[in-house]
């Protein structure tokens, strides 16, 4: 399968649901560990991206010193990255599922994959318009997140054949919640091995 890939990223801003039906027709072709090694590659490339921003754009010491020490490392980055995702997309999946949904493994997989691609161009984008036009560049950066998680809608809204961008809406917010939840899990169970430690 030809692939124009300019093309499907255009129309993934311009007209996402012809882009999420071509981007779950290609994932018909493609087997399951092609697409893991997406995600990794596309999670990488973000992580990339973003130490490149921070060497570009340094922050003020003083929010430097407030920062997770992961993002001082870009290996922390990309690992702390890759875990996001592939969580995300087992709880996008999960989600789903519950409220209805059908969408597969793989689905969910290329669907992640190409949204995070496009993250990723579009930082780029977003960069070298940093460094000409910094006012720009913000307001486009505020815009831009506020269209990616519309796009984010419809893509799930396709994994998952819904017919109904409200039920996707729905499947964000419970995968919000379940991710908080496994975080503040997560963190209860540090501060005990931490106690019973001491």
């Amino acid at each position: 399968m030809t692939i124009d890939f300019q093309n499907l990223a255009k129309s993934t801003f311009l007209a996402p649901n012809e882009a999420a039906a071509t981007i779950l027709a290609i994932r018909r072709s493609v087997s399951n560990q092609v697409l893991w090694m997406t995600v990794v590659l596309a999670a990488v490339l973000n992580a990339l991206v973003v130490s490149i921003n921070m060497q570009l754009f340094p922050p003020a010491p003083e929010a430097v010193e407030a920062m997770p020490p992961v993002f001082l490392s870009p290996g922390l980055l990309a690992i702390f990255v890759t875990g996001g995702l592939v969580i995300s997309v087992f709880v996008l999946l999960w989600a789903g599922r519950v409220l209805g949904g059908k969408a597969e493994l793989g689905d969910m997989l290329a669907v992640m994959a190409w949204i995070e691609l496009v993250q990723v161009g579009l930082q780029v984008s977003l960069t070298i318009l940093a460094v000409v036009l910094p006012g720009l560049a913000q307001m486009a950066g505020f815009v831009a997140s506020i269209w990616m998680l519309f796009i984010l809608v419809v893509f799930i809204d396709s994994a998952h054949g819904f017919g109904s961008r409200m039920r996707a809406v729905g499947v964000m917010i419970l995968s919000f919640f379940l991710l908080v939840m496994g975080l503040m899990f997560f963190l209860l169970l540090i501060g005990a091995s931490a106690e019973g430690g001491i």
